[in-house]
């Protein structure tokens, strides 16, 4: 049964009126950018400027708009985009545990499997940078990563809003950033550890004990599935809180 469920927030896809909001937050960033370059051009034209300092200026204004257009652009494009999957999954679900409670819904019957994540595995989770999170989020178009440790243990689960907050904040070399430094930052570790803020659950157990379990930690959205029970063991599964609100609606 679990195959009926497979990749729905991770494969769903994006609502037909994604494109006509995306144009209008790119207009929005070319008309930021050009008005500082229409200015720079007028001051050449008269005369304030030489060649050489309209070039640099130029570069320096033209690269600061683009990196910050281009933050604002993928933040809505992939919060647009897990909005529809969570539409796609209220329909999914309510079809499927209509009349269940979470009581008679294991674990196993909605979780996305271990081959069908959208995560990064590594053996120094703490050094994964935010470059290569945003590579999945873009990539998958998706609204969060699971991070593992080698042996597939859980580490963190990093949502998009992080990601393109920090970007947004921190600029061009954010990218370069790594999980571990943000967590341990005092400007960025109170909102980072909520990367930390997850739970555990066996594939056999029920949705009422993962429910449970996420609603006890603060900031806890996800929940693991591993062949434990517990964060020590190896995932299996994956479990977003949406998935399981919406079963708790059925």
């Amino acid at each position: 049964m679990a195959d009926r469920f497979v990749n729905r927030e991770y494969g769903a896809t994006v609502a037909g009126d994604r494109e006509s909001r995306l144009a209008r937050y790119a207009i929005a960033s070319l008309v930021m950018l050009a008005v500082p370059i229409v200015a720079v051009v007028g001051l050449v034209v008269a005369g304030k400027f030489i060649k050489s300092e309209f070039l640099t200026v130029f570069h320096t204004v033209f690269a600061a708009y683009a990196a910050w257009g281009g933050a604002v652009i993928a933040f809505y494009f992939a919060r647009e985009n897990f909005e529809a999957a969570s539409r796609n999954t209220e329909r999914l679900i309510g079809a499927t545990l209509a009349g269940r409670d979470l009581d008679s819904v294991s674990a196993r019957e909605i979780m996305v499997p271990l081959r069908n994540m959208k995560m990064i595995r590594a053996e120094h989770p703490e050094r994964v940078t935010l470059g290569e999170l945003l590579a999945i989020l873009r990539e998958n178009r998706v609204g969060r990563v699971p991070v593992l440790r080698y042996g597939n243990h859980p580490a963190y689960v990093v949502h998009d809003t992080l990601v393109y907050r920090t970007l947004a904040l921190e600029g061009e070399e954010a990218e370069k950033l790594k999980i571990g430094d943000l967590i341990e930052s005092d400007k960025t570790g109170e909102t980072w550890k909520k990367a930390l803020a997850i739970v555990a659950c066996a594939s056999a157990e029920s949705l009422a004990i993962a429910k449970a379990r996420m609603e006890a930690v603060p900031h806890c959205r996800d929940v693991f599935v591993t062949d434990t029970g517990d964060l020590r063991g190896e995932v299996v599964g994956f479990i977003p809180d949406n998935e399981i609100r919406e079963a708790a609606k059925g």
